[in-house]
């Protein structure tokens, strides 16, 4: 299956045919790095497995042992229900998984659409899981470098861990990202609901009983079906001196331009919504159309209207109906990723 891939001397990056999903990775050879952005599908999975492994065997191709970094947008299925077996088929390398804040969302270590979904997908027989460290990562106190196996840490990407990401560093000039916090409110009124619903009963033991129908219901109410994807970790990654690659995950991307919610950091510095904007904004940019295509996620995207190329993921036939068709009239410069083109 044809990739869309841009080269940038040193600097490979590409984006996965897989249906309707998502899979990025960007090498660095000059540093030995390959940075991924989302590992998911909800196609057959024998079309992100193909390129799972490609990439595989491409990590070889590097003259030094390349340390691997890999970005989680959010956790629907369609992002991150391939991460396993990139993990379990990868060479015994350096992989950094870096993982979304949800600032308060997951409460008492409670979130219905990360912990149902994590849990339904984990073989319990697999205490090495890289589904069940994320868990422990999420639901620890001391939630980064928990290790899933030798030479893998799970980190929580949030403005008081920075300066603890090692892997970060060598390209802190190279980086961008932005995460979405949730309102005061917001998170003091899911906390009371699910401290509440808890009373004595740790969170370990309320899982065992897989019965999340109050759990979800709190979250419903507090948030919608679909909320989790406004929370996406949006990452920018600098491959040329005038080139950005945006990559956005499911995000709103309206709302990040005029949200004051959402927290904006070059490499590990903070920094303003207009800095954010003026640094991705140049004339090459390379922008990942959020949620799929989908409309009205991108209809007052200031990246959309202003980046050079456009880049959409998603799955042929898709019952999302999934890239909108008024998307695709807007620009001529939009390209289209699937598990058939």
């Amino acid at each position: 299956m044809p990739k869309l891939t841009f080269n940038f001397n040193n600097r490979i990056a590409c984006f996965h045919p897989v249906g309707q999903g998502l899979f990025f990775h960007c090498e660095f050879h000059s540093e030995d790095n390959v940075y991924i952005y989302d590992i998911g599908t909800s196609s057959k999975s024998k079309y992100i497995k193909h390129e799972v492994d490609e990439l595989i065997s491409r990590l070889k191709n590097f003259k030094k042992e390349p340390i691997i970094t890999i970005f989680i947008s959010h956790f629907h299925a369609d992002h991150c229900n391939h991460l396993q077996y990139f993990v379990e088929n990868a060479p015994p390398y350096k992989i950094d998984i870096i993982l979304p804040y949800y600032s308060g969302i997951l409460s008492d270590k409670v979130t219905r659409d990360f912990y149902s979904y994590l849990i339904g997908i984990t073989d319990t027989n697999k205490n090495e899981s890289v589904y069940k460290k994320i868990l422990e990562a999420y639901a620890s106190e001391n939630n980064t470098n928990q290790y899933v196996k030798e030479k893998i840490n799970i980190h929580i990407l949030k403005d008081s861990n920075l300066e603890s990401l090692n892997c970060l560093k060598p390209i802190k000039d190279k980086i961008c990202f932005s995460y979405k916090e949730a309102s005061v409110a917001e998170i003091e009124k899911i906390r009371s609901q699910i401290t509440q619903m808890l009373g004595n009963m740790k969170v370990e033991e309320y899982f065992k009983k897989r019965d999340y129908k109050k759990l979800t219901k709190i979250y419903e109410d507090a948030f919608g079906e679909n909320k989790l994807n406004e929370y996406s970790l949006i990452v920018g990654l600098k491959v040329a001196e005038d080139t950005y690659i945006l990559l956005t995950g499911d995000a709103n991307m309206s709302d990040l331009c005029h949200n004051t919610n959402y927290k904006y950091f070059s490499g590990i510095t903070p920094i303003d919504y207009t800095k954010f904007s003026g640094d991705i904004l140049r004339e090459n940019s390379i922008c990942l159309v959020a949620h799929h295509g989908e409309y009205d996620s991108n209809k007052s995207s200031v990246f959309f209207h202003s980046s050079n190329v456009n880049v959409i993921s998603y799955g042929t036939n898709n019952s999302h109906r999934h890239p909108n068709p008024k998307l695709l009239v807007w620009k001529r410069n939009i390209f289209l990723v699937n598990e058939e083109v």
